[in-house]
């Protein structure tokens, strides 16, 4: 479940990031659990909440990113309108060959009973 995350405040530039929850950093997912409180429970609870854009998981989804490059950014400072966040969740492609049966065109030529 990879998401691109855009920020679009009223009085800054717009930032963006590309997240996927299941390549976090464990200090990132650590993080996102201790914000957690008593909204959830651990990480997986987590991306389950922020999947529905709940309030708290998602402000814990845009604090972590933007401690990435604001280090000492504490939890209480993240403020946003709900209309300044957009999170689009982006499918991936299944891997080749993974189709259904019958999908794939062969050369090899069908079975056929006399």
């Amino acid at each position: 479940m990879k998401a691109l995350i855009t920020y679009a405040p009223q009085d800054a530039e717009p930032q963006s990031w590309e997240f996927d929850p299941e390549d976090a950093d464990n200090l990132e997912a650590e993080k996102i659990e201790l914000v957690g409180d008593t909204s959830w429970d651990a990480y997986g609870h987590w991306t389950d909440l922020m999947s529905r854009f709940n309030a708290r998981a998602v402000r814990a989804l845009l604090w972590v990113l933007m401690c990435r490059t604001q280090p000492d950014l504490d939890f209480n400072q993240v403020r946003f309108r709900i209309s300044e966040i957009d999170i689009q969740f982006v499918d991936e492609p299944e891997p080749e060959g993974k189709g259904e049966a019958g999908d794939s065109d062969t050369d090899s030529p069908s079975p056929t009973t006399d």
